[in-house]
């Protein structure tokens, strides 16, 4: 059984690590396969993705992809900072096209600074996300690392670890395209059959990317398994009831409670859903290492459509 307890900071010691390209690229730099969390650099503020990086699962870029774009352009414009939070919100949808990420430092303080990414696609000028990153300067203004000790933390659940959990999918992509599936760039272990606790970990053999050393890596790695199957959490409890007309996500948010953790080795993930009605829906979630630290906390709020089942 995992241990509940445990300081934060669950960075391994003494493991050697593969060396990771960056994830913002210069301008002109190209990959001969998908890679899912990188953005390149062309001017300051202003970053993009090639229609090819896209994970293509669906019809509709995945939001968790956006969610982490948005982590990598923030983070590149103040390099050193750790990622401590960040809002998104799905303007509308992607088509997995060409897309320009322009970032603009709305204040830069000594510990704090506060970035805002618009993401909008090349050919159209349509806007499709709008988001908010909080950043954490590496060092405090008297000199000091900021890496404080937690003075708490919600304990994680107890339930098996994940070596004692059998290898599964996510009940929410069951129905992907098959390259999707070939192509997910993550491992999964549920603890139950919907999944609302689950062990996840990044692959970055499938994902052709290692994480490396670089804490923004491991961050955005998160940001991007963190929109798995999450408002989907809204309707298990009514699927036998309810057949779904409509679900998509409205917004996202992530807050990041240290930047020491390692996205490639098993986190693990609860789901709740607090509230659904009038066609709205709200679910939020927790993240633990697998030593019991408490890595982020995350909410989305969504559209789901149900009509009884006759």
């Amino acid at each position: 059984m995992p241990t509940s307890g445990g300081a934060a900071g669950a960075k391994s010691q003494g493991r050697p690590r593969p060396a990771a390209p960056p994830l913002v690229g210069m301008p002109g730099t190209s990959s001969s396969s998908p890679e899912m969390l990188r953005v390149k650099r062309h001017a300051q503020g202003a970053y993009g993705v090639e229609a090819s990086s896209w994970w293509r699962a669906s019809e509709r870029a995945f939001g968790g992809q956006l969610v982490a774009h948005c982590v990598c352009a923030a983070g590149a414009e103040h390099p050193g900072a750790a990622v401590h939070s960040v809002q998104v919100h799905f303007v509308a949808p992607s088509r997995m096209a060409d897309t320009a990420y322009a970032v603009r430092t709305i204040r830069k303080g000594r510990s704090f600074s506060l970035v805002e990414v618009r993401a909008t696609e090349v050919a159209t000028g349509a806007l499709v996300v709008a988001a908010m990153v909080g950043l954490l300067a590496a060092r405090a203004p008297g000199g000091h690392t900021v890496a404080p000790a937690p003075l708490h933390g919600l304990k994680m659940p107890d339930v098996p670890g994940p070596h004692r959990c059998r290898p599964g999918i996510m009940p929410a992509w069951h129905d992907s395209k098959a390259d999707g599936i070939a192509s997910m760039c993550w491992q999964t272990r549920p603890v139950n059959r919907q999944c609302t606790l689950c062990w996840i970990r990044w692959d970055s053999t499938r994902a052709g990317q290692a994480l490396g050393e670089e804490p923004l890596h491991h961050t955005a790695a998160l940001a991007f398994m963190s929109d798995l199957q999450f408002l989907w959490t809204a309707y298990w409890p009514h699927e036998t009831t309810h057949a779904l007309g409509m679900i998509t996500s409205l917004d996202h948010s992530v807050h990041f409670h240290c930047s020491d953790f390692e996205a490639d080795s098993w986190l693990l993930v609860r789901l709740s859903s607090p509230h659904a009605n009038g066609e709205r829906a709200f679910v939020s979630g927790h993240v633990w290492t697998e030593q019991g630290a408490l890595v982020a906390t995350m909410a989305q709020e969504g559209v789901m459509r149900v009509r009884p089942r006759l």
